[in-house]
C-alpha cells in the first residue's frame, strides 16, 4: 500500500529528489553554508511532497469530484511552475562565487564562514583593505575563531605590519596549536 501511495505521487518523489540535487555539491561547498542557503528552500519541497502525497491519496480514493480533480492538476502545474521560477531564481546565484557569497551575507549577515571566505576571495584578488574590513567584521561576530585570525594575519603581512601579522598569528595558535598554517 505504501509503495502504491508513492507511485501515485511520483511527480512529488521527482520533484523531492531533483531539490536534492544540490546535496552533490558537498564536496565542493561549505556544509553550513549550503545548510544555511537550503534549510528553508529543503523543508518547502518536504511540504509540497507531503502535499501532493495528500492529493494523490485524495484522487486515488476518488474524493474528490472530476471538476475538482482538474482544477487539482491545473492549481498543480501552476504550482510546479513557480516553484521551478523560483528554483531558477535562487539557484542563478550559484552562477559565479562572488555573487553566492554576497547572496549568503545578504540572507545571514552574522555568517563568520560567509564573511571569512568573502574576505579569503578579497584578498586572493589582491584587494587588501576590503579583505581587511571582511576578516575584521568575522573576528568581531566570532572573536575566537583561529582561521579569521591567520587571515587577519596575512592581511597585516601584505601590508608590511609584521608585528600586528604576528600577534594574530600567535591568537591563532592560542585558539588551536596544530595550525600549521599559522605557525608557518
Amino acid at each position: 500500500a505504501l509503495v502504491a501511495r508513492y507511485r501515485q505521487a511520483g511527480w512529488c518523489l521527482a520533484w523531492f529528489w531533483m531539490a536534492m540535487l544540490p546535496m552533490g555539491a558537498l564536496p565542493f561547498i561549505s556544509r553550513t553554508t549550503l545548510y544555511q542557503d537550503n534549510r528553508t528552500y529543503l523543508a518547502g519541497v518536504g511540504l509540497a511532497w507531503g502535499v501532493g502525497l495528500v492529493v494523490a491519496h485524495a484522487v486515488r480514493r476518488r474524493i474528490l469530484s472530476r471538476g475538482a480533480r482538474r482544477g487539482a492538476a491545473v492549481l498543480g502545474i501552476g504550482v510546479v511552475l513557480a516553484a521551478a521560477y523560483g528554483d531558477a531564481a535562487r539557484t542563478a546565484v550559484w552562477r559565479d562565487s562572488d555573487r553566492l557569497w554576497d547572496d549568503v551575507l545578504t540572507k545571514y549577515p552574522g555568517s563568520v564562514l560567509g564573511h571569512n571566505t568573502r574576505g579569503v576571495r578579497l584578498l586572493n584578488a589582491g584587494r587588501i583593505d576590503e579583505a581587511g574590513h571582511a576578516f575584521e567584521r568575522s573576528n568581531r561576530l566570532a572573536p575566537n575563531y583561529s582561521h579569521t585570525h591567520y587571515y587577519l594575519g596575512r592581511v597585516h603581512g601584505r601590508r608590511g605590519e609584521w608585528e600586528r601579522a604576528v600577534t594574530e598569528f600567535q591568537i591563532a595558535l592560542t585558539i588551536n596549536p596544530r595550525y600549521t598554517n599559522a605557525r608557518l
